[in-house]
């Protein structure tokens, strides 16, 4: 199976995306119709060139070829050169296509996936510019969002700092104060941190926002996390987000290996988390998006799903997981892959397979992250799937 997860994101994944690049403008185009066709005026958002930046940097560390490498500088000097506020430190929300800035707001999702874009561009390259550059945004986080007296991140800012309404993450008509979402982001932007830069600050701020996690987004009566709360931790959202709790397992997991900590508290949360998820969320391949029964097929939380699953069968070898984590993986070669030439994994689609026509191939929330990361998961892991 290793052999055809490699062809696969050779061959059909990391092509897609080549051809993502903007040679007039830099960076990656912003949009791509299901027509596989690039929007060459779309936005440019910091999200998406991060992550990309990430899985390009994530390919040559892994692959030691220079073509990703190549693609990788392409994200980072359009990250550093447009997107970065050298001014007020952090990244901005989005750039029009010709890398103006059209939305300056500074939002803790974005700072993670910046953090987390550099410090894989540092591992991979040693660029010691990409390490420092990653740092300093950590201390603008950690000195402008952090709130002691909550145990919290404030999540959404003005250019320079000023705290606001949280309107770019929130799902709901009432606006959250915090989201499980950036907290999970957050953890494994620190925990890229603290593997590229071993600085002793970045491990006691992982270790304590680990603890923040458990303490404040796990539901320990439902095995669950919630959603998004107020601003005095109440949960506002009585959903579950399946794709999230099973991406949280396994990136904690990981968080407690990087600095070697391992609670019992967080050691049962995750495995909990895990369980849960395959208990209630997770159907022959299909792990829910909402709460009908024939929601869709989302491509980001199945590509977790086969990771989450995998990282629990090596944890506790018990075979269910193993199991799981093959079907969905051919659940999403089956139906979430985009089997016409030149595509590569469609947004969504219903339980036979037909896409939804409501999202593009590419945009500002979907990039080549998840199944960039999740193939490279499976070919780190061994050959089991």
């Amino acid at each position: 199976m290793n052999e055809s997860i490699n062809v696969h994101l050779k061959k059909k994944i990391v092509p897609f995306w080549n051809r993502q690049v903007d040679p007039v403008f830099g960076g990656y185009y912003g949009y791509a119709e299901q027509n596989l066709i690039p929007n060459k005026l779309a936005d440019k958002g910091a999200i998406k060139i991060a992550r990309i930046l990430w899985a390009y940097a994530a390919l040559y560390r892994h692959y030691q070829e220079d073509t990703y490498r190549e693609h990788a500088k392409i994200a980072y000097d359009y990250l550093v050169n447009h997107l970065y506020d050298k001014t007020w430190k952090g990244v901005f929300w989005k750039s029009a296509y010709s890398g103006q800035i059209i939305n300056d707001t500074k939002h803790i999702y974005a700072q993670s996936f910046a953090i987390y874009g550099l410090s894989e561009y540092f591992l991979a390259t040693g660029d010691p510019e990409a390490r420092d550059l990653a740092l300093e945004i950590f201390w603008v986080v950690e000195t402008k969002a952090y709130q002691p007296e909550k145990q919290a991140y404030g999540e959404q800012f003005t250019r320079d700092w000023r705290q606001m309404d949280n309107r770019l993450l929130a799902n709901n008509t009432a606006l959250p104060a915090y989201t499980t979402n950036t907290l999970i982001h957050l953890i494994e932007a620190y925990t890229a941190l603290f593997l590229a830069a071993g600085d002793e600050q970045v491990r006691q701020c992982l270790q304590r926002l680990l603890h923040l996690f458990h303490n404040k987004a796990y539901n320990r009566d439902e095995n669950h996390c919630y959603i998004e709360f107020d601003g005095n931790w109440g949960p506002i959202d009585n959903g579950v987000s399946f794709g999230h709790d099973i991406e949280a397992s396994w990136l904690i997991d990981r968080a407690m290996a990087a600095i070697d900590h391992h609670p019992a508290e967080l050691m049962g949360m995750t495995r909990a988390i895990a369980e849960n998820t395959w208990r209630r969320g997770y159907d022959n391949g299909v792990i829910a998006s909402g709460d009908a029964a024939n929601s869709p097929l989302v491509w980001w939380i199945q590509a977790e799903a086969v990771v989450g699953f995998l990282n629990h069968f090596l944890k506790t070898h018990d075979p269910d997981y193993l199991v799981a984590a093959r079907q969905t993986l051919a659940v999403i070669m089956t139906k979430i892959v985009d089997h016409r030439e030149g595509g590569e994994w469609y947004w969504s689609v219903d339980r036979s397979g037909k896409p939804l026509e409501d999202f593009g191939i590419s945009e500002n929330w979907k990039a080549n992250y998840h199944n960039v990361r999740m193939c490279l998961e499976i070919l780190q892991r061994g050959d089991m799937l």
